[in-house]
């Protein structure tokens, strides 16, 4: 037999054949087959590590063959934490070396410079499709590489799912860690875990964002909540931010670049707290130390935060076990409890009155019920545990109503405080609530009857008996004393909410009486038609606030191609009058929505040039607002000045725009366009996909604060802009989005012009192709279908989920050309 020994080295598949005549008759063959390294990747982060595959290798070479597959309609990033692949005298990557190929193939086309080597770490591009193919050759003394692979939604938008304690998620700015690829983008996180649990959030590695005082330019924002209107917990930029845990199970994170240049941006680590959460409306809630019934872990933080069912709501604390270590005074012990008052109206965690501190052993404490200092029906309980992790404890939470709630609908009455006109009984401590509405079109005027309360003792809202609101988390406060008793205050809405609050010490107080009409008409807002102009002004008037809303809703048998615009000019306390760079507060704020009430535009201070909304949905919602004051409650000033008008039309243009491919013109095109337009358009595609546009005329006046043309990064004014204001005739290149949403404005002067406008095209983007389909209906084709070719070497693949009991169809229409081969 021929003994030569022959070494066949392959990837991750191979095929062998074996074949035979009738001429002769041997001994035939013997092989053995192992599988060294490579394979098929299919999780959406991984690491590839030759580096441990060489040190079990003494001579001959390492080679290896790896396809990695992500989910359809998704990218690949690639980054290394190990690349030493040396190269041997004038060697250009033949000895050692490392291929990337943009596709599931090994012909497929190099990805990148596709052949890398030597010592230092390069720079891999992201793929185009969900799949890329790498090969790995090194002689035995090559040292190796680590490859980290990730898989990226093309999108810059997730929902991430945290289901148990053991699961993390990796989050980053785009191209991190370099800088993303395309400035003025806009990217957001959800992050949910289950009910009871809190979100925490590190921030790991470099966090590289352009610092600023007000972190304007670029920031990432974290809200204790799922939506961009949850409470704030802060915006971040420059330094890197400490961990953060939400207080609810809902995480909501927005990373912000406006710059032409952005930085490398940052990458985050999101997981379930391990103590601590959030329990709204439970009739019993337990509180344990960590991994009760043992002793607590050194060096804990841990926040509960107990909402009770209703405002009227008071909760007690039943102690069943209480070790906190050796500290007899609180103020300086390692270990202890802390339970923190919270304010009714604003949410937020107050010092007033003093939060109650639990530390140390004290027996007397175990069985019996506490009532911390709180006149609402929430508390937050802070547990911090120093050096030694020596106790342990266990609280249950129950409650009782205070029976002080009270809804009201009706064009007049009257309100008492409970019990009135008998003093309240000391040491009694409850907070009552009057909602009150009168028709609409009037507001509520409250005149005051009789009033006697407990004096005040210092200025914080705890310290604060009475106060008054026109509509939810936006009050003015009436004093705390009888010189106000014939008061007459007046709301600005068909609304009125009324807090009671009362923690008697003397018992000496009857309360109050208070008398409601409805005799008044709306000072502000309303419903406004096609076209006009509304105003509001409180110069030199003594008027601690004001809050104003105004609707319009499209005419049912108007097209759906219009844009409504809204141009906002005039007086705004005393500041420059200009669009909110970042959203943080609706209070003293001119604040524009959609009719999903996503917000389209927010103006804070004073003008003399209009600043214009454009809006094409169907409904609009203006609230203007203005809140007396930031301090304490009773030390609010008047506000010195405001005097705006609102000027709005509708104008026939604009409208939505759906795919795979759509065309969007000026007014008139290509006949010249008609003057004062203002236009606006929402491009919406496929959810996975980009917005690619070309441009394929323009033609516009010279100077752009005459005619323009505004693209921007996102579906509205308030996203980042794709282009500077687009005016004269120069056809800019053509570009894509993040994202599958585009916001487009177009404006012309007040005199007639003589230009023909402008001719875009936008097409879905489909790279990193394919995807899930729920819809009972739709349409899939190739990448580039309505443009040109498809890429080469590209693979999509398409799933389509119908419910129970259905089957798919599916038909070929228009064009059906395919690249013909003998396989």
């Amino acid at each position: 037999p021929n003994t030569t020994a022959l070494t066949v080295e392959a990837g991750q598949r191979a095929k062998l054949y074996f074949e035979t005549d009738e001429s002769n008759e041997k001994s035939g063959f013997s092989a053995r087959v192992s599988a060294v390294c490579g394979g098929i990747l299919m999780e959406p982060t991984g690491t590839v590590d030759t580096s441990s595959i060489q040190a079990n290798v003494s001579t001959g070479r390492v080679v290896c063959d790896w396809e990695i597959i992500v989910r359809s309609g998704r990218t690949i990033r690639f980054t290394f934490d190990q690349f030493n692949l040396p190269k041997l005298g004038e060697d250009t990557c033949v000895n050692n070396y490392i291929t990337f190929r943009n596709g599931g193939y090994k012909d497929s086309p190099l990805l990148g410079e596709g052949k890398y080597c030597g010592r230092v770490v390069p720079i891999v591009p992201e793929s185009s499709s969900n799949r890329v193919y790498i090969s790995y050759s090194a002689m035995a003394s090559a040292p190796g590489v680590i490859l980290n692979y990730e898989e990226v939604d093309f999108a810059c938008k997730n929902e991430i799912h945290l289901r148990n304690r053991s699961h993390n998620f990796t989050i980053s700015s785009p191209n991190y860690p370099q800088a993303p690829s395309t400035p003025h983008i806009a990217c957001t996180w959800t992050v949910m875990a289950p009910p009871g649990e809190s979100v925490h959030l590190d921030f790991v590695l470099r966090f590289d964002l352009k610092p600023s005082s007000d972190c304007s330019v670029e920031y990432v924002e974290v809200r204790d909540g799922g939506t961009e209107l949850s409470p704030l917990i802060g915006q971040y930029c420059g330094k890197t931010p400490p961990p953060i845990v939400t207080l609810g199970n809902r995480m909501y994170i927005k990373y912000f670049t406006d710059a032409d240049t952005p930085n490398n941006g940052f990458k985050a680590v999101v997981r379930i707290a391990t103590c601590g959460g959030t329990f709204f409306d439970q009739s019993t809630v337990t509180v344990l130390s960590p991994k009760y019934p043992n002793k607590y872990p050194k060096n804990m933080e841990c926040m509960w935060r107990i909402v009770g069912y209703s405002i009227d709501y008071q909760l007690i604390f039943n102690v069943s076990e209480l070790n906190l270590g050796d500290g007899s005074n609180c103020s300086t012990a390692q270990d202890y409890l802390e339970f923190i008052s919270v304010d009714p109206i604003s949410k937020n965690m107050t010092d007033s009155p003093a939060p109650m501190r639990l530390c140390g052993t004290p027996s007397i404490l175990n069985g019996t019920s506490l009532v911390p200092p709180s006149s609402s029906n929430e508390i937050y309980i802070r547990f911090h545990s120093g050096p030694s992790g020596e106790g342990r404890f266990a609280i249950t939470v129950t409650g009782k109503r205070q029976r002080c709630l009270q809804e009201i609908s009706a064009s007049s009455g009257i309100i008492t405080s409970p019990g009135y006109p008998n003093p309240t009984p000391r040491q009694t401590s409850f907070f009552c609530t009057w909602s009150i509405t009168v028709p609409e079109g009037r507001r509520v005027s409250l005149k005051m009857l009789d009033f006697d309360l407990e004096p005040s003792v210092g200025d914080s809202f705890f310290d604060y008996k009475l106060t008054f609101y026109s509509e939810m988390n936006f009050m003015t406060a009436l004093a705390s004393n009888s010189s106000n008793a014939n008061e007459v205050l007046d709301s600005y809405s068909n609304k009125m909410n009324i807090h009671y609050m009362d923690r008697s010490i003397s018992g000496a107080h009857r309360g109050f009486k208070a008398q409601f009409s409805s005799d008044k008409p709306l000072a502000c807002g309303g419903k406004i038609d096609n076209q006009g102009t509304v105003g509001f002004s409180v110069l030199g008037q003594n008027t601690k606030y004001y809050s104003c809303e105004w609707t319009h809703s499209r005419d049912s048998m108007s097209s759906n191609e219009t844009t409504f615009s809204v141009a906002v000019n005039g007086t705004f306390n005393t500041k420059k009058f200009v669009l909110c760079p970042i959203f943080t507060s609706m209070d003293d704020s001119l604040t524009i929505y959609d009719s999903n009430q996503f917000i389209l535009g927010q103006v804070c201070e004073n003008t003399t040039a209009p600043v214009v909304v454009r809006n094409p949905f169907p409904e609009t919602v203006i609230k203007a607002r203005k809140r007396a004051g930031y301090g304490r409650f009773n030390k609010v000033t008047p506000v010195s000045m405001a005097n705006f008008t609102i000027t709005y039309k509708t104008d026939p243009c604009g409208g939505f725009v759906h795919g795979p491919q759509a065309v969007i013109t000026s007014p008139g095109f290509p006949g010249p366009y008609p003057a004062n337009m203002d236009c606006a358009w929402l491009v919406k595609f496929q959810s996975d996909s980009k917005v690619h546009v070309k441009f394929e005329s323009v033609d516009l006046d010279a100077d752009c604060s005459k005619d323009f043309l505004q693209l921007y990064n996102g579906g509205t004014q308030r996203k980042p802009h794709l282009t500077p204001p687009l005016c004269g005739n120069t056809v800019p290149a053509e570009l894509k989005t993040q994202t599958n949403l585009m916001f487009l404005e177009f404006h012309s002067g007040a005199t007639n012009p003589s230009h023909k406008g402008f001719k875009i095209t936008v097409t879905q983007d489909s790279s990193g192709c394919g995807g899930t389909l729920h819809a009972a209906e739709g349409e899939i084709q190739s990448p580039n279908y309505s443009s040109g070719d498809y890429p080469n070497n590209t693979e999509c693949d398409w799933t389509v989920v119908l419910p129970p009991g259905f089957h798919a169809s599916l038909s070929f229409i228009d064009r059906f050309s395919l690249e013909v081969s003998p396989d």
